[in-house]
């Protein structure tokens, strides 16, 4: 075997001395002394430079301790064959978040915002990234669902470009599927009329023609190839808007 293959075998299944230190530090961590387990993976990193349990282990408490400039830098010594893992990115978009709600106001003071004026769309942004940041991943995606059906225009279209964050976040969380669907519905359905059974809808979301078909089970979406290639005949057919 290749020299490299060899010591990620060894890197997957044999124990290293810093493996001790890291399972310290997580306790730490899990006691909420964030800066605790900063030191032991400092002495770990130093003692084990090219561990990248290591030095993943150490951006995550740095990021806890609320220092997500060191805990970027750190990220950045990883490897280049580490660094696209789906641990990394996952505490990338979790770094991200922490950044962006730097300066933002307490999560109660932008509920109260909210309570009094729900077309705050600031209030509910940042609250949605209070959410991610508190790790209440539905609460956030559910804020980012309203600010998407209420102004697309808010933030660059910030609702729909958020939950994207939150889906690389969350990686292969069953909540993702579910929470996509629900955005592309938002993205792609036109509001339907009562009686309106039978009806096929063509749009056009940018560059794209979805076919809205809806029977008596529910809507299925398929592309304008889909639809001829099964031979689905539509009663109505509305024009693309």
């Amino acid at each position: 075997l290749p020299e490299k293959a060899v010591r990620e075998f060894l890197d997957r299944h044999v124990a290293r001395e810093s493996d001790a230190q890291v399972a310290r530090a997580l306790e730490q961590l899990r006691a909420n002394n964030a800066a605790g387990a900063v030191v032991f993976l400092e002495e770990a990193r130093e003692a084990d430079p090219d561990h990248p349990r290591v030095v993943l282990a150490l951006a995550e408490a740095q990021a806890a301790a609320g220092d997500v400039t060191a805990a970027e830098a750190t990220l950045d010594r990883l490897p280049a064959n580490e660094r696209d893992k789906p641990e990394v990115a996952a505490l990338r978009s979790h770094l991200f978040f922490e950044g962006q709600v730097a300066g933002a106001p307490a999560a109660p003071e932008l509920e109260a915002r909210l309570a009094a004026g729900p077309d705050d769309h600031e209030a509910r942004f940042q609250l949605a990234l209070r959410k991610v940041v508190g790790k209440d991943y539905d609460g956030a995606m559910e804020l980012l669902l309203e600010l998407m059906q209420k102004d697309r225009s808010y933030g660059d279209d910030a609702g729909r470009n958020t939950l994207l964050k939150v889906f690389e976040l969350l990686g292969d969380d069953p909540r993702v599927s579910r929470y996509r669907s629900r955005m592309a519905s938002l993205l792609y359905c036109p509001r339907r009329s009562r009686g309106d059974t039978g009806r096929v809808v063509a749009a056009r979301p940018q560059a794209r023609i979805v076919w809205i078909v809806a029977n008596r089970v529910g809507r299925i979406l398929l592309d304008q190839g889909q639809i001829k290639q099964k031979g689905i005949q539509a009663p109505v057919l509305h024009g693309i808007r």
